[in-house]
């Protein structure tokens, strides 16, 4: 599926062959206006370069664009092999031009506009080459990827001390009508479905003591739903409390869950997830790592996940000074040297 950007890309194309074209054509004694014809095409293409700028569709030339070129690393896609199908011709007749000058039989003239033509015809292409990424869909889904700590009853007896809010603090500010939960299903120790069940009942009757309910009432909200619906349930109770305003979007949220793994095992919690981000990482939907709740390791798993530049990637702080709504926080990936690393991660791995 083509987007605005890769119409632009096309049209600069097009336009290079055309001007191009009449270059040949001239050159060759059949056209004696094909200078201006080609200046013309060029003109062209700057023209568009300039609505490009005013449509906030951002080319130009970059160093990351010209390896890419010159090393052919570039995404299977038709645009991507057209652009460098043409930069090697481009480049074969820049070699091509270059040799000429020591062939005396040739016009020094037409090697020197053979030579301008090729380099603006490269120029163009490296200027516009297509984006090989896919671009999200305007208003693409929220996936949010996180875990769930252990269900437990804080030992303090204090609500603010629970370790499933910093779950729900991810939700804030977010149009619940278009996000939704992917949890990184812990086997809870081999816990079997009967005692973690006793947690969730625990922890609910704490929460209605909380929030000044009639905890008897928790057995028959609970009953008759398996344990995943147990759990989503303790989750949207929770998300309640922390968003009272929202509590019939919240009823509606949807959770989604990974198959169970060890949460004390990096392999597999990062089989489960690959397994599972994999049919959903596409154009309608957009990923949201969060690393707070969980272990430290599942927290270096999902940062890993969020090196795509797609992604972003958030933290709930552990400074109890700051205002709930202030604690959960975005890191700008931009301000981390991740070529860098790697960079130095890639070269480490092929030395093994």
């Amino acid at each position: 599926m083509m987007n605005e950007r890769d119409y632009y890309s096309l049209g600069a194309l097009v336009l290079t062959l055309i001007g191009e074209g009449f270059a040949l054509i001239g050159i060759q004694g059949y056209f004696d206006e094909w200078l201006y014809y080609t200046l013309s095409v060029l003109a062209l293409v700057v023209i568009l370069w300039i609505w490009t700028l005013c449509r906030g569709v951002r080319f130009g030339i970059r160093s990351v664009i010209l390896t890419k070129l010159l090393a052919n690393a570039i995404t299977p896609r038709w645009l991507g092999v057209l652009y460098l199908f043409f930069f090697v011709v481009h480049l074969g007749w820049l070699t091509n031009s270059a040799m000429s000058l020591f062939v005396p039989s040739y016009s020094f003239d037409d090697i020197v506009n053979a030579t301008f033509i090729c380099i603006a015809g490269m120029l163009v292409l490296i200027l516009f080459f297509p984006d090989g990424r896919e671009k999200k869909e305007k208003g693409a889904k929220e996936i949010i990827v996180s875990a769930m700590s252990l269900i437990n009853v804080p030992r303090s007896g204090n609500y603010p001390d629970l370790n499933l809010r910093p779950l729900v603090r991810i939700l804030q500010d977010r149009q619940i009508n278009n996000c939704e939960l992917l949890i990184l299903r812990s086997d809870y120790n081999k816990m079997t479905d009967d005692n973690l069940s006793k947690s969730i009942h625990n922890v609910m009757e704490f929460l209605f003591t909380y929030t000044n309910e009639d905890k008897k009432l928790v057995p028959t909200l609970l009953s008759g739903k398996d344990i995943l619906q147990q759990m989503e349930t303790l989750i949207k109770k929770v998300a309640q409390i922390e968003f009272p305003k929202q509590k019939e979007e919240m009823e509606r949220l949807k959770i989604d869950w990974t198959d169970p793994c060890d949460y004390n095992v990096f392999k597999s919690c990062h089989d489960v997830l690959t397994r599972k981000i994999k049919g959903i990482d596409d154009i309608k939907h957009r990923l949201v790592c969060y690393v707070s709740p969980g272990t430290s390791l599942v927290g270096a798993l999902i940062t890993l996940m969020a090196i795509d530049g797609d992604r972003e990637l958030y933290y709930y702080s552990q400074e109890k000074d700051l205002d709930d709504s202030r604690r959960l926080m975005l890191v700008n990936k931009k301000d981390i040297p991740l070529k860098n690393l790697l960079s130095q991660a890639l070269e480490t791995l092929n030395a093994i």
